[in-house]
């Protein structure tokens, strides 16, 4: 089996993203909660949220390329491709954001060791940002959703696509 070409990844690669950043609360859940390994879990947190940011620059570049291919005379069409290729911009926006914040703070928790209260505020603001960020990427996976249900975009296997 060959795999598509690179326009043609773009389902490959985004389902990985929306699983990691979705589950991103798991691991943040337990620094709030395990206070003797709490470093160890946000390093996990961090590396998990690193891996769901990596994804999402993934999922925009190959979904650029597939919008650089679909044929369309649909208004409607192309104006659905739009609003999800801008919803999948905002989401590695504030995935990025998020990242930083929880990444800056896994850092000062590393170097100075603040008490926990300061750990648990800069955690709920991390986690936050990131709850934004989640609800922005279920809007954006669920108009991925839409062009391939309701308006027929499949990946191209050395085809252009066609509405």
């Amino acid at each position: 089996m060959q795999l598509p070409p690179f326009e043609g990844m773009h389902p490959l690669v985004v389902h990985f993203p929306i699983a990691f950043l979705l589950t991103v609360w798991i691991p943040a859940f337990v620094v709030l909660i395990n206070r003797k390994h709490r470093f160890q879990w946000m390093l996990v947190t961090l590396l998990w949220y690193a891996i769901g940011v990596v994804g999402v620059f993934a999922g925009v570049l190959t979904g650029e390329a597939a919008e650089g291919i679909i044929v369309s005379t649909s208004e409607v069409m192309k104006q659905a491709v739009r609003e999800h290729e801008e919803a999948g911009e905002f989401v590695r926006t504030i995935m990025v954001i998020g990242f930083v914040v929880f990444a800056g703070l896994t850092a000062w928790v590393g170097i100075k060791k603040p008490k926990t209260p300061i750990i648990v505020v800069g955690a709920v603001l991390s986690l936050l940002i990131y709850g934004f960020g989640a609800s922005v990427l279920v809007e954006a996976a669920h108009q991925g959703g839409e062009l391939v249900h309701t308006h027929g975009i499949h990946a191209p296997l050395g085809t252009p696509m066609a509405d």
